[in-house]
């Protein structure tokens, strides 16, 4: 039923992307059906996710594992996609109204970047490479995962794995989910 080849094959791509659109739409239905998901805002996308994860070759292994592996493929294409046309239609201030806007936002990208980069990073090197060598790469995911997402940690696959450490692909998409449904949750308890 499903084809088995993987993204060299244009209907291959294109199957996978409806398998994809059938799942962003089972969770918009479950959204709408599941009151607690609704009140917590989260987004369909993340529901059809679960669902397709259920369904996956983990899971109950209804989709192949070449239909995953089409998956794969597209985060680093997608997040381009997705920032390329940020600014378009932005009117660009002028030079003295910028300082204005932009120190407050220097210095909070400082004290996020610290706490996202720096800590992981000096814990990593400090107290889990020694100790329980994992590798020195493990101090990039919660940076990766949590303020760069999905997109960001599938681009770093490859990065991944031509430093040798295949682990990090899946601990990578991992702290991605973990960090979305912990922005939301929290995100909304806040709000609420």
């Amino acid at each position: 039923m499903f084809p088995v080849d993987t993204v060299g094959n244009l209907e291959t791509l294109m199957f996978a992307l409806v398998v994809l659109g059938v799942l962003l739409l089972a969770g918009t239905v479950i959204r709408i059906v599941a009151r607690p998901l609704r009140r917590l805002f989260l987004p369909a996308a993340l529901i059809g996710g679960v669902v397709g994860l259920a369904l996956g070759p983990y899971g109950a292994g209804l989709f192949p594992t070449s239909l995953v592996e089409t998956w794969s493929g597209l985060p680093g294409v997608l997040a381009t996609v997705v920032f390329a046309p940020m600014l378009m239609g932005m009117r660009i201030p002028k030079v003295r109204d910028t300082y204005r806007m932009i120190v407050p936002q220097v210095l909070f990208s400082y004290m996020g970047s610290f706490l996202m980069i720096g800590v992981p990073l000096v814990v990593t090197g400090l107290v889990l490479v020694p100790l329980w060598n994992v590798s020195p790469m493990f101090g990039s995911l919660v940076e990766i995962g949590w303020a760069g997402g999905h997109g960001a940690a599938g681009a770093m696959a490859e990065v991944y794995q031509r430093q040798g450490w295949s682990a990090g692909v899946s601990l990578g998409l991992t702290s991605a989910t973990v960090g979305l449904v912990f922005g939301i949750t929290i995100g909304m308890v806040l709000v609420n």
